[in-house]
């Protein structure tokens, strides 16, 4: 597969298509008309309601806590609100971790809270990143379930957290997924429309370890995994577990971009088993300009348009790719998971531009010499590590630095 990849795009839109290409088993594809309008009629009625008295008394121990980090997402509050007010189950708990926003984020959340004493609110010291804001949120939830959404997401479907509920108590799941929506906001109305269709064959048979823990390594015999978040329902036994495997140092570290590949992989590890369920979600909207992950990066001149944002998001991407080669076991079995991981570096000549431009070069290059070094890779694919590291270490001017094992 060739993916040829502009330097002026934008640099959120290429991790989206990398990401699916090297995690995730759904298959996207575009919404027919129908879909897409009905979907639409949804969304504007959100987008134009607001936030009802909820009048009964919080359950001291909810069905289902939704955990949602937040940083500078006043306008979102109120669509989210409303949406989760939509869901015919009402024994919730909803949990906003306020990751120090600067704007009238944490006002917005406390005049939501007035009119729905179910919220509770996380107010986090100082900027932590959304790795510690989603999984302290969840470890402080009370819920029987956990799941997560972003301050721009919306529920589309009234009735899925009912369903995935119910379908969990009954059968006794760790992980429930159905499937969700992305779209890119444009202006005004438009957006650009994309739905998850996973994989069909699977759906409602349950997958029990050691298969679970292979879903996200790209085997055949079990599909239907991803590697976001938004669009699972983890039981509290699960989210114990995803904290101990995952580590106190890990949680903490700062993230802004890409941690729900380590958190799903946390929760694909540790889980007994796991469900596809048939049934929309989620609306992912991919819009806040100003949210954890959403500082729009693009390359001119060989410069980076907002450099801050654009290195940290890909010193994140290989700290995490590189924390998960670390987490993999040095076997055949999990074989096609490192090289999964490895497809990201000959994608394309312009992607390479993009990472040996970062200032986190060395680090892209220390994980090619792990790549080299490793067993079990083949001599053609060795060859191309050999030759993508000459040619990162060739265009990476800015850094003016020569490695000896891969340059001559």
């Amino acid at each position: 597969m060739k993916i040829f990849i502009s330097t002026k795009m934008h640099f959120f839109s290429l991790i989206i298509i990398l990401s699916n290409i090297i995690l995730i088993n759904s298959v996207i594809v575009p919404l027919e008309p129908q879909e897409q309008s009905n979907y639409l009629k949804i969304l504007k009625k959100i987008r134009s309601s607001k936030i009802s008295k909820y009048e009964k008394d919080p359950s001291p121990t909810p069905k289902v806590s939704i955990v949602i980090p937040v940083l500078d997402g006043e306008d979102y509050i109120i669509p989210l609100m409303v949406s989760i007010q939509s869901q015919t189950l009402e024994d919730i708990e909803i949990i906003f971790v306020d990751d120090f926003s600067k704007d009238n984020t944490y006002k917005n959340i406390l005049r939501a809270q007035k009119l729905d004493p179910r919220i509770k609110i996380i107010k986090n010291k100082k900027n932590m990143g959304i790795m510690y804001s989603r999984m302290f949120g969840a470890l402080e939830s009370k819920g029987e379930y956990v799941t997560f959404l972003d301050s721009d997401d919306l529920y589309i479907e009234p009735e899925i957290l009912k369903l995935a509920y119910d379908t969990s108590e009954e059968k006794e799941l760790d992980i429930i997924q159905y499937e969700y929506i992305g779209s890119t906001y444009e202006e005004g109305e438009k957006y650009n429309y994309l739905a998850a269709y996973v994989s069909k064959e699977v759906y409602g048979k349950i997958k029990r370890q050691p298969e679970v823990r292979k879903i996200l390594f790209g085997q055949k015999e079990s599909q239907g995994g991803s590697g976001i978040v938004y669009d699972k329902l983890y039981s509290r036994n699960l989210i114990k577990k995803m904290s101990l495997f995952l580590g106190e140092d890990l949680i903490n570290k700062h993230l802004i971009f890409m941690e729900d590949f380590l958190i799903s992989f946390a929760a694909f590890r540790c889980a007994d088993n796991f469900m596809l369920y048939k049934k929309f979600g989620v609306w992912h909207w991919h819009n806040n300009p100003n949210g954890m992950t959403s500082k729009v990066s693009e390359i001119a001149n060989d410069e980076f348009v907002y450099p801050e944002y654009s290195n940290k998001k890909i010193g994140d991407y290989l700290f995490i790719w590189e924390k998960m080669f670390e987490m993999t076991e040095n076997d055949p079995d999990e074989a096609i998971f490192r090289m999964n991981i490895l497809y990201l570096l000959y994608v394309s000549n312009d992607l390479r531009r993009i990472f040996s431009l970062s200032y986190h070069y060395e680090v892209l290059l220390n994980i090619c010499r792990k790549f080299y070094s490793w067993k079990y890779i083949t001599l053609d694919i060795k060859m191309q590590v050999l030759q993508y590291c000459r040619g990162a270490v060739e265009i990476s001017i800015p850094m003016k630095k020569k490695y000896s094992l891969f340059y001559e």
